[in-house]
């Protein structure tokens, strides 16, 4: 199934190439590459494993030799030091409750002690204020802090939202600490007084949206059973005509239709976004047919053509891995699915302290409370694990660009908190082979590309009146290969 091999110790990894005669030998030690003839970068596999009876001439060895120079020549990368870890993020529920009903919302899943439709009590100032003390308690000087509004709907409890950010600035003032504030929602209460507050804090705006009305409508729904797409819209337009100079636009879209991922992009990217996440859907029934492994072949070769081009937009999962590759393993994520439980915790309306906000009202995760302080780094440990003690992970080839499964996700699925799941896995490897050998091509045309991608530096957009005036993706099928109207304009 795979479009690779990974050979006995796992020392190096061989991509198949795609056109069958190239590929990149791969050296998951110290992520470095090299990109070559497929029949020569087999024959180092073997050689440098003992494993060959072949008959090798000078030139052979030669080559052999140089490659494996350069392959060993770099260090491993080195892990983190945990124990300088200190909470800095905190994935806010300022409410649990939302105005919509998603089917795949996980907040609704069976396992939960009480689901988001069930609890409408938001966040009280109280337990806000004694959550930005907690935070900034156990911090070292200067660190910087990130607050993620993430609700049920944050926008329900904007006051409080509000409170809570302008509470942690005065305190942040005192000791010279950054601090960076994003928000989830799902675009309904958008309004333009939260967009002022918006645009005044320069906070991150990430915005649900699945596609065009016809599409979008099939789940995010309101209570009553209406569709939401047109409202999103018509939201997400005052948005980009509001905050027309922030850098970076984002939003996140579920799809499980392998057809749709290329059309869906180029929607997105011409409503103005220029990052992108893709995922899929999951639940206590594991992946079914929600789509847990996508066909991105036809996505991500359009993506490289786009990078080449010089539109620089950020497209998860490949803008991730990209990164990654392209900084050695300094990203932190390089080693862990997420920062949930180690540098992160999320917190339910009345103070109560999870590894992540997945994880609220799952009261056998419960780790504490913030009127009783962030919980220490030893009792945190249970709830992170670097991808090398985790298994199998320990020995697979990709998994400094992959960090683990996320532990939600494996957890829900049945596979235990720190488990995996093979079929997500095989796909992973696959998408992780792939996106290897555009990263050399980028490295060898467009190195400055790499750079501006793990630096979330990226083109601007500007919105196009077809895209918000689309029912569905039928005007952006594979025949329009780039939005004509992406001016070269970047930011950083």
């Amino acid at each position: 199934m795979d479009n690779n091999k990974v050979i006995k110790d796992k020392r190096f990894f061989v991509t198949e190439g795609k056109n069958g005669r190239e590929a990149v030998l791969f050296d998951p030690e110290s992520m470095k590459l090299f990109a070559g003839p497929k029949e020569l970068l087999t024959r180092v596999e073997r050689f440098e494993n003992a494993n060959t009876e072949d008959e090798l001439t000078e030139d052979d060895l030669n080559k052999i030799r140089y490659i494996s120079e350069i392959l060993n020549a770099a260090a491993p990368i080195v892990g983190p030091d945990e124990s300088l870890f200190t909470v800095r993020q905190l994935n806010i529920g300022n409410t649990y409750f939302c105005n919509m009903s998603c089917s795949y919302c996980y907040n609704e899943f069976d396992n939960k002690d009480r689901k988001g439709s069930e609890v409408k009590q938001g966040m009280t100032l109280e337990t806000a204020h004694a959550m930005i003390d907690a935070l900034f308690v156990q911090l070292r000087s200067k660190e910087s802090i990130s607050l993620v509004f993430v609700g049920g709907e944050a926008l329900i409890e904007k006051q409080v939202m509000y409170d809570t950010v302008a509470y942690a600035r005065q305190r942040a003032e005192l000791l010279n600490t950054p601090i960076q504030t994003t928000v989830y929602t799902n675009g309904v209460l958008m309004d333009d007084s939260f967009l002022e507050w918006a645009q005044a804090e320069k906070a991150r705006l990430i915005v649900s949206l699945d596609g065009p009305p016809s599409i979008n409508d099939r789940h995010r729904v309101f209570r009553n059973g209406r569709g939401s797409g047109e409202k999103v819209l018509s939201n997400i337009r005052r948005m980009m005509n509001k905050l027309k100079e922030s850098p970076v636009h984002t939003v996140t879209a579920v799809t499980s239709e392998p057809s749709e991922l290329l059309p869906l992009v180029k929607y997105l990217m011409e409503l103005g976004f220029n990052e992108i996440q893709i995922q899929a859907a999951y639940g206590l029934d594991g992946f079914g047919d929600r789509g847990g492994v996508f066909d991105i072949a036809e996505l991500l070769t359009w993506y490289r053509e786009l990078l080449l081009s010089g539109v620089i937009v950020g497209i998860a999962p490949f803008t991730n891995i990209l990164g990654r590759i392209a900084l050695k393993g300094k990203m932190t994520i390089s080693w862990y699915p997420c920062n949930a439980g180690g540098s992160a915790l999320g917190v339910a309306p009345n103070g109560d302290l999870y590894p992540c906000h997945h994880f609220l009202e799952e009261s056998s995760f419960k780790m504490g409370n913030v009127f009783n302080g962030i919980p220490t780094l030893e009792d945190r440990r249970t709830y992170f694990r670097r991808v090398d003690q985790r298994q199998p992970c320990s020995s697979c080839w990709a998994r400094h660009m992959c960090g683990g499964e996320c532990y939600h996700r494996a957890n829900t699925a049945g596979a235990g908190y720190l488990g995996t799941m093979s079929e997500v896995c095989r796909g992973r490897k696959r998408l992780i082979a792939m996106v290897l050998e555009i990263f050399v091509e980028i490295a060898q045309k467009r190195p400055e590309v790499l750079m501006r991608l793990a630096k979330d530096s990226y083109s601007s957009l500007s919105p196009s009146d077809e895209a918000y005036n689309a029912k569905d993706l039928t005007p952006f099928g594979s025949k329009k290969k780039f939005p004509v109207y992406i001016p070269m304009i970047s930011h950083g």
